[in-house]
């Protein structure tokens, strides 16, 4: 069941609504510099680590997190490679 001061579930079409795009739209666009990769196991590990802290603290349903995250990554990664550039992922 969801906790009563949790979000309401994200849609697809509000990760990426008017909104959201106007405040991609504001920040600073990141550097244009080669950056090494990120190792992909720490990686993993912050995210797990995010699910874990989220899930601990109890404030929403996992699976709605899972689901929230999914969406907003998956809207702000179009416009973050937009922004750095062809190549320089």
């Amino acid at each position: 069941s969801q906790s009563a001061l949790a979000a309401p579930p994200l849609s697809a079409e509000e990760a990426d609504n008017f909104q959201a795009r106007l405040e991609r739209g504001l920040r600073s666009k990141p550097a244009r510099v080669l950056r090494q990769r990120m190792n992909i196991d720490f990686a993993v590990l912050l995210m797990r680590s995010s699910y874990n802290a989220v899930d601990e603290l109890d404030i929403v349903a996992m699976d709605q997190f899972q689901k929230d995250f999914f969406l907003i990554r998956q809207a702000e990664y179009q416009y973050y490679s937009d922004s750095i550039g062809a190549g320089a992922m």
